[in-house]
């Protein structure tokens, strides 16, 4: 017979799981199904660094069509990759302004066309979009720092960390959209193919925003803080943008990305026989489709 003692009762259960981000998980998915996108949660994505599938917490995907419909297949999508996590202590972020606007080319758009020629010259999409005007990325402060906080061994003074699974996080957001902007596009067919990509960490827990000034900081309560993550190899360096919003903060959050849609979605059919020449002038070359991204 089983020692009872050793068995987790149905109250103790709760309680761990109310301490884990499952729970979490569930709540941000239903959200997510509200706000009318389709969810997904433990989605696999292979891993380019390692070739291993791994999992992401949760995807939230909403599409549309344009309209009105053309002989070719154009669409435009919104993909949010999110981590869900309860965090004990709360997550502090040091922000900063921002010295340098965010590079077209690290602006998370996938699929075709991205280069355009307009008025006598080629730009990038998010100048022909205007995203700059409009997009949050491009306005606030910026945080590429941030710690938790625990106990030193003494128990007497508080020490500022940032944990391996932290890190752990972060990566799997950015690793997601690494394999985006490794697809080729025009695998639905051909036509305007553009993807919005944003990476999310969704807090249970506190998130705090420090703003330092020489030994000195300010420390306030916030709701959503756009950090900064980047990576460098012998050949690229590359710049995510990456939103931690609280819980609940989260569904304005989903209203501020649908408004920022809806945006885009005004420029794209006001530039639709733009990007249709853009999607001709690739087939015209004969190239390959260019991959997405960086």
């Amino acid at each position: 017979m089983r020692n009872q003692s050793t068995i987790i009762s149905k109250d103790e259960m709760a309680e761990a799981l109310g301490h884990s981000g499952y729970l979490l998980e569930s709540r941000i998915e239903t959200e997510l199904k509200r706000a009318g996108y389709n969810a997904a949660s433990n989605s696999a994505y292979p891993d380019l660094e390692t070739n291993k599938s791994r999992e992401v917490d949760l995807i939230g995907i909403r599409f549309w069509k344009l309209e009105p419909a053309s002989d070719r297949f154009d669409w435009l999508m919104t993909v949010l990759t999110i981590e869900c996590v309860n965090n004990p202590q709360p997550l502090a972020f040091i922000t900063k302004q921002s010295e340098s606007s965010l590079a077209d080319e690290e602006f998370p758009i996938t699929g075709m066309p991205l280069m355009l020629h307009h008025e006598s010259a080629y730009m990038h999409i998010v100048n022909l979009l205007g995203l700059r005007g409009f997009h949050h990325y491009y306005r606030g402060r910026i945080a590429t720092q941030y710690c938790s906080f625990h106990k030193k061994r003494s128990e007497k003074e508080w020490m500022a960390y940032h944990s391996d699974d932290q890190h752990n996080i972060f990566s799997t957001l950015t690793k997601v959209l690494d394999f985006e902007r490794s697809q080729s596009p025009g695998k639905f067919g051909v036509g305007i193919q553009l993807t919005f990509n944003y990476l999310v960490l969704v807090i249970q827990g506190d998130l705090v925003e420090v703003q330092a000034s020489g030994d000195d900081c300010a420390i306030s309560d916030s709701d959503h803080i756009q950090y900064r993550r980047f990576s460098a190899s012998e050949t690229e360096y590359r710049t995510y943008v990456i939103d931690v919003v609280t819980e609940t903060f989260f569904p304005q959050y989903l209203s501020q990305v649908d408004t920022e849609l809806e945006q885009a979605k005004q420029s794209i059919m006001k530039y639709r026989t733009v990007l249709s020449e853009g999607v001709d002038e690739i087939l015209r070359m004969k190239k390959p489709i260019p991959k997405s991204g960086l």
